[in-house]
């Protein structure tokens, strides 16, 4: 049975709202994970992009056109009374045709908020492509979608949290490029590295946790009782970067990593249903002590 009192705690992070934070420059995909930021959420990204200047009028004219992937949500009571339809889409240049394209921000008709993007074409709208849960940041460049990065910080018992960024090819086709998750935010007591330190591990096995302390027979995660903190065992040769210290343990100095993705399954993992790819960049707690900097 999953612990009712851990699942009300995660319920209530997951729905408060997140606040924003401008973002002064959007970094290409390949190189998002090279920055650092706690997986924050622009909320104003969107409409700071919009170049249309749309009367009233021609934006239900357009959202007219799409509506019928939105019956679950004209249907609901509920979301119409929270938020209309309306105010959930954004207009940009996407494809660039010239014409406005459609962003949906919101209720996904399920647990999840979703991102959906709608391109134009002769006749009207594509059908959507789907992205889950909130933007965080979409580039642009002459007028054609570059990349889209999301944020998933879960749903309800969820507690594993993801930022995955997407590029688009000549065709508008997305495709997975970077993804990191872990299972606990950075708390914001801890500095972050003007460089991140680049390791490999030079144990034959290593524990990433989920708080710089060593755990080994609490119950950090519901699904795992009484099976510690530790969140996934790496092999030695697996490399990472540091972007944070911790110094209150008197008898090792920890770092808050970034593992490099995998081609094959670990020891233990706790991420391991999310990495389908091979592309996952997991982050939790490594203790210094057998770690080794590279350049």
């Amino acid at each position: 049975m999953k612990n009712l009192t851990s699942i009300i705690i995660l319920f209530l992070f997951v729905c408060l709202p997140i606040n924003s934070q401008q973002n002064s420059e959007l970094p290409n995909a390949k190189k998002i994970h090279l920055m650092f930021d706690n997986f924050q959420i622009d909320t104003t990204l969107t409409n700071s992009l919009n170049k249309f200047d749309l009367s009233t009028e021609n934006k239900k004219n357009l959202i007219n056109k799409v509506k019928s992937f939105y019956n679950y949500y004209l249907q609901s009571e509920w979301a119409v009374k929270e938020e209309p339809l309306e105010d959930n889409f954004t207009f940009l240049e996407l494809n660039a045709d010239g014409k406005p394209d459609l962003i949906f921000q919101g209720w996904s008709g399920g647990e999840p908020e979703c991102i959906k993007i709608h391109f134009s074409n002769s006749s009207g709208f594509d059908s959507p492509i789907i992205f889950f849960q909130n933007l965080k940041d979409i580039k642009i460049e002459n007028g054609k979608i570059k990349s889209l990065t999301s944020i998933n910080l879960g749903c309800c018992a969820e507690y594993i949290e993801q930022e995955s960024t997407y590029e688009f090819d000549k065709e508008l086709n997305s495709k997975l490029a970077v993804n990191r998750s872990r299972i606990r935010a950075l708390p914001n007591k801890y500095e972050i590295l003007n460089s991140p330190i680049k390791f490999t591990i030079e144990n034959e096995v290593y524990k990433l946790r989920g708080e710089p302390i060593i755990d080994d027979n609490g119950t950090f995660i519901y699904d795992y009782p009484e099976q510690g903190n530790t969140i996934a065992i790496f092999k030695k040769g697996s490399k990472g970067k540091a972007w944070a210290k911790d110094n209150s343990d008197p008898e090792r100095e920890w770092w808050y990593v970034e593992m490099e993705p995998i081609q094959t399954p670990l020891e233990f993992d706790m991420f391991n249903y999310i990495d389908n790819k091979n592309k996952l960049r997991r982050m939790g707690w490594m203790s210094s002590r057998f770690l080794i900097k590279i350049e």
